[in-house]
């Protein structure tokens, strides 16, 4: 998919369409600028989404604009006039902090805690940890990797030695593009998620495992250049 195709499909995406959000997705971790796209639109419709949200009108306030409308519908002069002015400013006025939201969070990249990180983790484990529906078959994880992530950087020896890459797939870590990779020895499965750490609120050391309990599961983070490596099913 090229940038073109990109855009035609965030103007009008169709959510049945897993193929085609994939191929989306993918592209848009290779592409920084298509990246950003799709983090600002999905912003954009979230936002839109709680400014839309609805609300309950109070029965007294209700009773009020049932009576405006009474007086106001038979006349067509000046008050109508300037009942509409009233409702353009009042549009404009929430247009302005609107507008500021949008260029305030320009470029800024969605940042995890390690207790949102380990949630998302163990919620698309426990969904697609059998390395079904939406995986594609791997038998060279640098391979694919590289077509996907643009990195040939394999997940560090020490959490996957002895297991076999079976399938990935590309993934969302709350608003955050990851990798989820399937691993297998002896017919035990685990899944390695790769993901960038400058997009993880904390400081992780080269070489070091670290451990995130999230319920009664222990997740296993390893950090290496500028990856994140998380490993559950251990």
């Amino acid at each position: 998919m090229k940038c073109e195709q990109f855009k035609t499909w965030l103007e009008n995406r169709d959510t049945h369409d897993i193929s085609e959000a994939d191929k989306a997705r993918r592209h848009a971790t290779q592409c920084h600028c298509c990246s950003e796209l799709m983090a600002h639109d999905e912003a954009l419709d979230r936002h839109i989404g709680a400014l839309l949200a609805r609300e309950t009108v109070p029965s007294h306030l209700e009773n009020i604009v049932d009576l405006n409308l009474e007086r106001i519908l038979p006349q067509r002069g000046t008050r109508s006039i300037w009942a509409l002015v009233a409702v353009c400013c009042i549009v404009l006025l929430a247009a302005i902090p609107f507008q500021g939201w949008i260029t305030g969070k320009r470029g800024e990249q969605p940042m995890l805690s390690m207790e949102q990180l380990g949630g998302y983790i163990l919620a698309d484990y426990q969904n697609h940890g059998d390395g079904g529906v939406g995986f594609e078959p791997v038998k060279d994880a640098a391979i694919w990797l590289n077509a996907n992530l643009h990195t040939r950087q394999l997940p560090p020896e020490r959490i996957v030695a002895g297991y076999t890459v079976k399938s990935a797939r590309l993934c969302k870590l709350g608003e955050c593009l990851a990798v989820h990779l399937v691993y297998e020895k002896g017919g035990k499965r685990i899944s390695v998620f790769v993901m960038d750490k400058s997009n993880v609120d904390g400081s992780f050391e080269q070489d070091r495992l670290y451990a995130v309990a999230t319920g009664n599961t222990n997740i296993l983070l390893s950090s290496q250049n500028k990856y994140l490596y998380a490993v559950i099913g251990i």
